[in-house]
């Protein structure tokens, strides 16, 4: 398979599969690269169904495939970075969440002055509209765990099976799912998640991240370019992250 399908390892095709109704376009494949159209028409020429959806067995909601294994694909491919650093596998799952989430929150802002408060208020909740629910954190967390799963040599079918079932080859899978999110991604830091959330909205150094944040930031506030991360005083950003930093370490201790 990895032979006819441009060297590109079974896990790697799976998981653009699953991704590319919704996620290939051009922004997506400067981003983590092109899913295989080779693969994809493989796929669909053996009137395979595609799951779009899945009960999480946690939490009884139903999250989406395409944004999983768009976040799972972007980790892989990318791994995780180290210390405080961010990459544009970050953007693929929860970095492209918190920097659509940050354009919410600004464009809602005359209503919503604190970014703590925000969210706090509408970040990882259900029944809520934002446009980083509940199941948004859930698709970001599992595509990145699965990712490890399979870095560290699982295939991507025996992780997604043991995540959802007994977890014994996953750390405990979905019902760890939080605490090692928080763990192994954040550093299992307050401290080092804030960091890590303010470097996803402010590093200049990596050009398609920079263009990725102005884009979607815009795509929430015409004239998005006037309120980017960067230009929010230090302290009123850090309320922000640190909004997020508690969340994903409250949904840690809860396991």
């Amino acid at each position: 398979m990895a032979y006819l399908h441009g060297g590109k390892d079974q896990d790697e095709l799976v998981m653009e599969y699953f991704r590319a109704r919704e996620y290939n376009n051009e922004q997506w494949k400067q981003l983590i690269g092109e899913a295989s159209p080779s693969f994809v028409n493989y796929v669909a020429g053996r009137n395979v169904t595609r799951m779009n959806h899945f009960v999480d067995p946690s939490t009884g909601l139903q999250p989406g495939t395409a944004h999983l294994f768009a976040a799972a694909n972007g980790h892989l491919v990318k791994g995780n970075p180290g210390g405080t650093d961010v990459n544009r596998g970050d953007v693929a799952g929860w970095g492209g969440d918190i920097i659509t989430f940050y354009a919410e929150w600004r464009r809602d802002s005359d209503a919503n002055a604190s970014g703590y408060t925000f969210v706090k208020n509408r970040l990882g909740k259900i029944n809520v509209v934002s446009t980083f629910g509940l199941a948004d954190l859930i698709e970001d967390a599992d595509g990145f765990n699965i990712a490890m799963a399979v870095k560290g040599g699982l295939s991507v079918q025996q992780a997604v099976r043991d995540y959802y079932t007994t977890g014994e080859l996953t750390k405990g899978g979905h019902l760890r799912r939080f605490r090692n999110y928080y763990n192994d991604r954040f550093k299992g830091s307050q401290a080092s998640a804030i960091e890590i959330i303010r470097e996803m909205l402010t590093d200049a150094g990596d050009g398609i991240i920079v263009g990725g944040r102005l884009y979607l930031i815009e795509m929430q506030i015409d004239g998005g370019s006037k309120l980017l991360p960067s230009m929010l005083p230090y302290n009123r950003l850090t309320e922000f992250c640190k909004g997020f930093a508690e969340l994903l370490q409250e949904k840690a201790g809860q396991e």
